[in-house]
């Protein structure tokens, strides 16, 4: 879990828990292999149809398995997992109180990993406004996190 995207240039192209699929956070997989597979079946059918081979059709369908907003939103997941890791014991159980106290559509949408950038950031940022101080403190002592959560393309 939280490792890794697969590398763009490889020809063999990853799916589900192959592809990273796994949540950095929460360890789901399946419903958001299962979400996906229209999509890169679909792209899969277009490319072949017009004669994509090689490296051009592998990086299509990764394209396809990896959309830009799905990474862009692995990236902020990716800084979820580094900060929940670093929380002291004792900052834990405050920030999962706050975590579920966010509306259900705001938690629940943190939890899936083709969720937008932007519901992830209002989740994250919902829990912020919630904890208290220290907490908020030990949040923003991971930095080089959050400038990786914001380079991810």
């Amino acid at each position: 879990m939280g490792g890794s995207l697969p590398a763009r240039t490889t020809r063999v192209v990853g799916f589900g828990a192959a592809a990273g699929f796994v949540h950095p956070v929460t360890g789901y997989s399946v419903a958001a292999s299962l979400r996906a597979a229209t999509r890169v079946a679909n792209e899969i059918v277009q490319q072949l149809s017009r004669g994509t081979a090689g490296t051009d059709l592998s990086l299509a369908v990764w394209g396809a398995v990896w959309p830009k907003h799905s990474v862009r939103a692995r990236g902020w997941h990716d800084m979820g997992l580094a900060v929940l890791s670093a929380l002291p014991p004792r900052l834990i159980g405050g920030f999962f109180d706050a975590f579920f106290e966010l509306p259900q559509a705001q938690w629940s949408a943190y939890l899936r990993i083709d969720s937008e950038p932007a519901e992830v950031r209002a989740a994250m940022l919902g829990v912020f406004r919630r904890v208290d101080m220290p907490t908020r403190l030990a949040l923003v002592a991971q930095p080089a996190a959050l400038v990786r959560a914001l380079g991810a393309r």
